[in-house]
């Protein structure tokens, strides 16, 4: 499905067609695999970011198109698929997009609100659903995702305000 995502460019980049260590490892850009599907993007990256214990490391071009590039084919790297120094003016680009501003809102939600310093839980429920749960004191977090229906929502409360932000449109204002 990554390489059909792709446009076959992933399959280039992969395996032993570029030269990698590891056959297995797919050389693609997140949002890419995910077909660009920008709603799909926010959740996967809701569910790798969130239960962090720290906000991890996006890429460099969040939510980027795969770019073709890089040696000549007998001596291709697959991580050299996205490797490019990238303009100022398509960075800047990249940043106005609306699923990158939802992105850049998930990892300050991640890296300011309280409840994550507090206790995680998941909670039991059918394969196709998450429900993961923070909580310290009067500060709440909580992440449902559907991914059957390929929804998902967040749900932060405290003492002076409630708040849902469902992934599929775009970030309120932090």
């Amino acid at each position: 499905m990554i390489h059909d995502n792709s446009g076959g460019c992933s399959r280039e980049a992969t395996g032993a067609a570029a030269s990698n260590l590891d056959l297995y490892q797919v050389n693609c850009s997140f949002y890419d695999a995910l077909g660009r599907d920008d709603a799909a993007y926010l959740i996967a990256r809701a569910v790798q970011v969130l239960p962090a214990r720290r906000a991890p490391g996006v890429l460099r071009r969040p939510a980027g198109r795969q770019q073709r590039h890089g040696p000549a084919p007998a001596q291709r790297v697959g991580r050299d698929i996205n490797a490019t120094a990238s303009a100022a003016a398509e960075i800047e680009a990249d940043l106005r997009k609306p699923v990158v501003q939802a992105l850049l809102r998930l990892i300050r939600l991640r890296n300011r609100h309280p409840a994550f310093g507090g206790r995680f839980t998941l909670a039991p429920g059918p394969d196709h659903a998450l429900a993961m749960r923070w909580a310290l004191g009067d500060q709440a977090i909580g992440l449902d995702v559907d991914l059957r229906a390929r929804q998902a929502s967040i749900t932060c409360a405290g003492p002076d305000r409630a708040e849902t932000w469902a992934l599929t449109t775009p970030a309120p204002s932090a």
